[in-house]
């Protein structure tokens, strides 16, 4: 099994290699790579966030800061963490 956890578009070669021998895949992005093949082995979590989803303006600085999704990215990290000990276990 091979995990992706990012902001944006999946490492598409890991996925493929990852795919052609014979593993799962989980990938989290918030549009789904459209020419990833999808079936049965394949998991897209759609975290469900804009780009550039930031939203406290910093004088000075060019881009926002505190963008929700690193907090929802956390929680789904953690969850897929505690789910998998879990599978490990039984």
């Amino acid at each position: 099994m091979v995990i992706h956890i990012g902001y944006q578009h999946p490492p598409r070669n890991m996925l493929e290699r990852a795919k052609s021998s014979g593993a799962k895949a989980v990938y989290i992005a918030p549009y789904m790579d459209r020419d990833f093949p999808t079936d049965k082995d394949t998991i897209w979590i759609d975290p469900m966030w804009p780009f550039g989803d930031a939203c406290v303006p910093i004088p000075g600085y060019d881009v926002p800061a505190l963008a929700s999704s690193g907090v929802v990215n956390a929680a789904i990290a953690w969850e897929l963490y505690r789910v998998s000990c879990e599978h490990i276990k039984n």
